[in-house]
């Protein structure tokens, strides 16, 4: 899914990810290989948001590259997208982000 501006803006601020622009060499191969979406980045790998369903209005954000250990030009793609446990509100370009929030067992 593509995002917009304002919605780019609120994870940049929110996370460590970082949007590839559309303009990047990259984008193309990248929409070729997984279809159009905004991609972002970081120093874990690549990341895109999808909602479970079309007229849901959370995306969450799935990781489905990983940048080789020995190698961080190099990506490795995953088998299966893996959940990065941030979400994002669409109309409200509002970040939840729960990736360091510790757990408590009732």
């Amino acid at each position: 899914m593509q995002l917009t501006e304002i919605q780019i803006d609120a994870v940049e601020k929110k996370t460590d990810l970082t949007a590839i622009k559309q303009e990047h060499a990259a984008i193309s191969k990248l929409e070729e290989a997984f279809g159009s979406h905004t991609y972002f980045m970081n120093e874990d790998g690549l990341f895109v948001f999808m909602q479970a369903e079309e007229k849901d209005n959370t995306a969450h954000l799935l990781a489905f590259a990983m940048w080789d250990e020995e190698d961080k030009n190099k990506l490795l793609q995953l088998a299966e997208p893996i959940s990065a446990g941030v979400s994002l509100n669409l109309e409200q370009a509002h970040v939840i982000d729960n990736r360091d929030q510790p757990t408590t067992i009732h």
